[in-house]
């Protein structure tokens, strides 16, 4: 079933289905201001799924080796791009908000957004063959550990600070998925040290 979807196809497909919902959204409000409620929020949760799987790939791979993470290993890079596509769409949602309604954000709020937007625009771009070579496998590992932690704690402090995050599946799903997602990061650090050592 997995191997269906691979690679680009696995892109285009998200852009796709980002498209027909944009359109279904602005048909059933009536138009794209209107729209934009009901396309915000489930961009931002639909981008933290794709980034909670491409954050925790590598660790459940060395975990637990299934057909799931030989798939997700092999489609990571392809993970991480899909979660860029859709939180770049989200963020062009976010702006179409502040510009074209009353909605505001604070100044601080919008740096610390900006500083995550500027890690997952560098990832995007580097998330090639070619930016590897040129950064050399150690600067650009870094380059991409120091970015996706700013931007799992950007969703982990978001979706903690919402009115009743734990009252409600609804609310609290998001910061638990957070939390899991770094333990199971811990847990595959802890098993490649161990495996390090026994060698």
């Amino acid at each position: 079933m997995l191997k269906r979807f691979q690679g680009k196809h696995l892109l285009l497909i998200t852009a796709l289905l980002l498209v027909v919902y944009t359109v279904f959204s602005i048909q059933t409000a009536g138009n794209y201001i209107g729209a934009l409620d009901l396309v915000m929020k489930p961009t931002a949760h639909l981008a933290f799924i794709f980034f909670f799987l491409a954050f925790t790939t590598s660790s459940l791979h060395i975990m637990r080796p299934s057909d799931y993470s030989r798939w997700a290993m092999k489609n990571r890079r392809y993970l991480g791009l899909n979660f860029a596509l859709i939180h770049f769409v989200h963020l062009g949602f976010v702006l179409s908000n502040l510009a074209f309604t009353e909605e505001t954000r604070e100044a601080s709020t919008l740096g610390i957004g900006a500083l995550a937007y500027l890690f997952l625009f560098l990832m995007t771009i580097t998330s090639n063959n070619t930016a590897v070579r040129k950064l050399g496998a150690r600067k650009w590992k870094m380059l991409h550990k120091i970015s996706s932690y700013y931007i799992w704690f950007i969703f982990l402090a978001t979706s903690s600070k919402e009115p009743e995050a734990f009252t409600s599946f609804s609310t609290s799903w998001l910061p638990l998925m957070c939390i899991l997602a770094i333990l199971i990061r811990y847990q595959g650090w802890k098993m490649l040290q161990a495996k390090a050592k026994n060698r």
